[in-house]
Parts: C-alpha cells; sequence; structure tokens
C-alpha cells in the first residue's frame, strides 16, 4: 500500500470513528421547484445585472487615464430536479452574456453548468457528477484581464447513512482548468502557467449535534499536475472541520489545515490554517449581519512566484426599510501574500515571502422584492488595488441595477 493510499485509509478511519448516531432526513430540495412535468422539476429564472457603468474596465493606474464604458450582464439559468425510480439527478444549467458599449473586445458569452445523479439504496448511496464552465473573465483577484477558459470537472462517490444523525462520505474528484492559447496578461501566456489538472480522494463526515447544528470534518489528499510546467506539480493534504447553522445563525464555518507539497526543489512549500467560513445572524427579524472568511492557495500566473495564500474578509449589513425594500452596505479585503522560489531554483537570494497584494472594497445598495422570484435592486461599489508593484496599483467605481425574475 502506497504512502498517498495509507493516509488516505487513515483519514477515512478517523472519520468514521468520529461519528455516532440519531437524527432526521434532508428535505427535498425540488420543493422550491416552480414548474413540474412529471417526475421533471424546475425553478427558471432570468437575470440581468450590472446594468450601470464601470469607471476601469481594464483596472489600469491613473497613469494610463482608466477607461470607462457602459455595462450589462443577462442570461437565464435554471436549477433542476428529474426522479428516475430510485434515482435522484440535480443540478444547474446558466448562461451569461456580457455587454459593453464602447469596448465591444470585451463582450463575451459564458456558461455555466453542473449536474449529480445519485442512486437511494437504503444505507448506500452512490452518485457520480460533472461540472463545466466556459467563461471569458477575469480568473479571481490576481489577473484583470478578461481571458477565455474552460473548467471540466467529475466526481464520484459513496454516501453511508451511518445513521439518522451521521453520514459518511467517500469520493474522489478531477477537475481540468484550460487556458485558450491566445490568452495571455502582462506578456504572459497563460495557458503555460495555469493549464493543469487538480485530482483529489476525499473523506467527509457529518454529526446532527442538534436538529440545527451540523460538525463536519473533511478530509483530502490531493494532487495538482500542470501541463506545460512541470516545475509547479505538488501534493496536498488537508484536514478542515466545522459546522452549519440551520436558524438564526445561519451558514457555514470551517477552519482547518493544509499542506502543499511542491515536487520540484527549490519550490515553495506551504503549511498552514485554510478558512471557508459564511455566516448571516438575523436581529429582530430585520437586521442581517453577515460575514465572509476565506484563506487558502491560489495559483500564480507569475514565473517566480507560483502561488499566492488569498486571505478575504467580507462584512455586509442588510436593514429592512419597510415592506419589500431593504438597504445594504458592504466592505471586503483581499490579502494575497505571494510564495517566492527559492535560490536554489532561480539563483538568487532566498526570500520566504514574494510581494503583498491588497484588493478592498467598499459598497452598498437599495433592494426592492416584487414576490418571492422577482427582485430589484441597486448596487455602487468603489474598488481598489495596491501592490508593492506600482504598476498593480488602480481604483474605480462600478454602479449598476440588476434584475432577478423567476418564472
Amino acid at each position: 500500500m502506497t504512502s498517498r493510499l495509507r493516509d488516505f485509509v487513515t483519514a477515512a478511519a478517523l472519520l468514521l470513528a468520529a461519528t455516532t448516531a440519531s437524527a432526521q432526513s434532508p428535505p427535498d430540495p425540488s420543493a422550491a421547484a416552480t414548474v413540474r412535468v412529471g417526475p421533471l422539476s424546475l425553478r427558471p429564472v432570468l437575470q440581468v445585472s450590472n446594468l450601470g457603468v464601470d469607471t476601469n474596465i481594464f483596472n489600469e493606474t491613473e497613469d494610463n487615464d482608466p477607461k470607462s464604458d457602459w455595462t450589462l450582464s443577462v442570461g437565464p439559468a435554471s436549477d433542476f430536479w428529474l426522479r428516475l425510480g430510485k434515482g435522484r439527478l440535480s443540478g444547474r444549467a446558466s448562461a451569461t452574456y456580457d455587454w459593453f458599449s464602447t469596448y465591444a473586445s470585451q463582450r463575451s458569452l459564458g456558461t455555466r453548468d453542473h449536474a449529480r445523479f445519485q442512486l437511494e439504496l437504503g444505507h448506500v448511496r452512490p452518485y457520480v457528477g460533472g461540472s463545466f464552465l466556459t467563461t471569458r473573465d477575469r480568473p479571481g483577484y490576481e489577473i484583470d484581464a478578461r481571458v477565455r477558459r474552460a473548467e471540466e470537472g467529475w466526481n464520484a462517490g459513496v454516501e453511508f447513512p451511518i445513521s439518522r444523525r451521521t453520514t459518511l462520505v467517500v469520493g474522489a474528484e478531477t477537475v481540468r482548468t484550460r487556458f485558450d492559447a491566445g490568452a495571455q496578461f502582462e506578456g504572459t501566456w497563460l495557458r503555460d502557467v495555469l493549464n493543469r489538472r487538480e485530482s483529489a480522494l476525499e473523506a467527509s463526515a457529518r454529526y446532527k449535534v442538534t436538529p440545527l447544528t451540523t460538525f463536519t470534518l473533511d478530509g483530502e489528499i490531493g494532487r495538482e499536475r500542470f501541463q506545460h510546467s512541470p516545475q509547479r506539480d505538488a501534493n496536498s493534504v488537508s484536514v478542515v472541520p466545522g459546522f452549519e447553522f440551520d436558524a438564526l445563525l445561519r451558514g457555514s464555518a470551517k477552519v482547518g489545515w493544509r499542506r502543499l507539497k511542491m515536487l520540484t526543489p527549490g519550490m515553495p512549500d506551504f503549511s498552514g490554517a485554510v478558512a471557508s467560513v459564511d455566516l448571516n445572524y438575523t436581529l429582530l427579524g430585520a437586521t442581517r449581519f453577515g460575514i465572509g472568511v476565506t484563506r487558502d492557495i491560489e495559483y500564480s500566473y507569475w514565473v517566480d512566484e507560483p502561488y499566492y495564500v488569498r486571505t478575504g474578509t467580507t462584512l455586509s449589513v442588510t436593514q429592512a426599510v419597510g415592506g419589500p425594500w431593504a438597504l445594504v452596505a458592504r466592505m471586503g479585503l483581499q490579502r494575497l501574500a505571494y510564495r517566492r522560489v527559492s535560490a536554489v531554483a532561480q539563483g538568487f537570494s532566498p526570500a520566504e515571502h514574494g510581494r503583498l497584494d491588497r484588493v478592498r472594497l467598499f459598497g452598498g445598495g437599495l433592494s426592492y422584492r416584487l414576490g418571492p422570484d422577482v427582485r430589484l435592486g441597486f448596487d455602487a461599489n468603489y474598488f481598489s488595488r495596491s501592490s508593492d508593484y506600482r504598476h498593480r496599483h488602480y481604483r474605480g467605481l462600478r454602479a449598476g441595477t440588476s434584475v432577478t425574475y423567476g418564472f
């Protein structure tokens, strides 16, 4: 037995040992459907967003005379559920067209779809799923160009409902990321440094502490393999406990540990905390406070800084102001801490950390809910970026209207 397989089996055994007994079956998500045709249930919506102005559509520095343009994003989407005997097929399909008035080169059409098929076989629930993304947008907080890329993901596994309170899941997942041959940013061909396949063996346990609180424990052993830059190849392992809430406090909070081991000598390893927090608390039924925290590794297009640790925090307050009206205020900070290759690989004096970038956002808006499936909104957000590299400084304002219409 290889050491990686042995580690995975050990992690799965520990997760199984952490489980015990009692509580209830999950609610049927297809109850939210608005259209039903025999065994098929649908919840279609039409989404219009970003109908407004962007004062810096290329995220340029003040010295480069930032360009402004009118923008619009529009497209249909639908959640779907299909009953097939003991099987359940569920997922979401969506398409979005991004329009720019003056800079037609930025216009694009993208799709985002995912589906999952699961068999209900009593104490064993096997599943298989897939996700597909084609888009021409900014991939994360680092690359400021809108570039074409595709992501294709597959996953499969088995859920074991050990008791009414406890569920164990084991599975595997792979995601392939590909940038177009013509996609580049600051002179770097993105396919050369970012095309990759990420695979993982996963195990997780869920234990209902109360009907409204669930303890989770996720373990993963992964590998990242780069198509054109094998010096970036790495193996990783993570263990992340957390809680999910469904009362006045809603959402999830997960904080754990991840280790990334680069396979090429001189490339920077990582060992430290990772987190995923998305919580909302409602006060007196009228004021909702939200907090989001994210900390994890993301790959960089920089050759001598192969990845960065992104630590993001977002805060929001939504206040009902009478009837269907609501005001919202938000702020966010993203901290991108780059890790630099050592002298062994590059021949210069080593530095454990590379540059540090910060992306800030402050904004707010007003929303009006016409019904359970119709919402109007107006938002304005000021954004800025600061960096150790002066040419990465920029700021701007994005303001626009959004409409979500459910059928």
